[in-house]
């Protein structure tokens, strides 16, 4: 599950059409997110949140391109900037979102069940 997550991430990301240096989705064994991208000026946006916040999925946008929200709790997702030439942020907001391209109503699908399924798992690994 974790692994197609990330596996969409990187086969739809449209990040290297947004001016970005770089960019990486991660999940770990404890169900948190981190999204972090680098701008081509050295601007470097981070985001994280445990699975357990993510309330939905969205998609705005077709096939031809979109992008995917994870709408997280209030005040839950850790939102940082680095060489921010205008200052660098620590705060806190609600929603990672991410550009996608060239992406199937399926795959789309697919994610979402796998996302909805790792947070049940690690739901259940939690409670134990």
């Amino acid at each position: 599950m974790r692994d197609n997550i990330i596996q969409v991430y990187n086969k739809y990301g449209a990040e290297k059409y947004l001016e970005r240096k770089s960019y990486e989705l991660d999940i770990n064994a404890n169900g948190f997110i981190r999204y972090k991208r680098v701008w081509k000026n050295n601007k470097s946006e981070y985001f994280s949140v445990k699975i357990e916040k993510v309330k939905d999925i969205n998609f705005l946008g077709s096939e031809k391109g979109g992008w995917l929200s994870l709408i997280c709790e209030p005040e839950t997702v850790i939102y940082q900037t680095h060489r921010d030439p205008s200052g660098n942020v620590d705060s806190m907001t609600n929603e990672i979102s991410f550009p996608l391209s060239a992406i199937s109503e399926d795959e789309l699908n697919l994610f979402a069940k796998n996302f909805k399924s790792l947070k049940e798992l690690v739901a259940k690994k939690v409670e134990n």
